[in-house]
């Protein structure tokens, strides 16, 4: 490396091309529809419940309680019991490849960081539809009904005809007329739009007791 820095770089450039394009390129457009999901799932929870909400159930080694938040230790990239971030914030970081726990950038001069397993990690791999609920069906109809029950979090059309195994034009159909109902919110995020339950959408379920994850609601 020190002899011919230029062409070490250049081989070390063309192997991470290589193991990008035979190990994440094909699997990235669900890998990025997750991480979106989470960020928006806890901008809306923190602008409905505030700090708390957001930090919710990322991880049982993370509390967040009277403006502290507490990570346990023995996850933490420093030695230090307390910090102070003194300003220089916290950037919340979904990854799909940090499971089950987290990891942490936290000594300075770097940004303070907290990489966490994102919410629906666990239907990354899985395109399997949702249970069926008859008394839902009955009400909305099988498609509706299946639409409504996969928006645990937000999700783009894309997503939910490859996990309903449906045209991607009755997806959109369904969406739309949940939407004018008021049971589904959508959101764009770069080209894509990502669908999500409303308040309404969450009420609903829960009378039917067919809930999905928690999302934090004012009261």
């Amino acid at each position: 490396m020190l002899d011919n820095p230029q062409t070490t770089l250049e081989r070390i450039c063309a192997a991470l091309q290589l193991f990008w394009e035979h190990t994440l390129e094909m699997h990235w457009p669900k890998i990025r529809a997750t991480l979106e999901a989470d960020v928006l799932t806890r901008a809306r929870n923190q602008a409905l419940g505030g700090a708390e909400a957001m930090f919710d159930k990322i991880s049982p080694m993370v509390q967040y309680q009277n403006g502290v938040l507490e990570l346990d230790q023995s996850m933490c990239s420093t030695s230090s019991a307390e910090i102070n971030l003194e300003g220089r914030g916290l950037l919340l970081m979904p990854s799909a490849f940090v499971w089950p726990t987290f990891m942490t950038i936290l000594d300075p001069p770097w940004q303070p960081v907290l990489a966490y397993t994102p919410r629906g990690i666990a239907n990354l791999w899985s395109n399997q539809a949702p249970p069926n609920h008859p008394a839902l069906e009955l009400l909305l109809g099988q498609g509706r009904s299946e639409v409504l029950l996969s928006l645990e979090t937000p999700t783009s059309t894309l997503e939910l005809s490859k996990r309903l195994h449906l045209a991607s034009s009755g997806v959109s159909e369904h969406l739309s007329l949940l939407r004018q109902t008021g049971l589904v919110e959508s959101q764009r995020r770069g080209r894509s739009v990502y669908y999500q339950l409303s308040c309404t959408g969450i009420e609903l379920l829960r009378l039917f007791h067919a809930e999905t994850s928690p999302v934090y609601t004012l009261v």
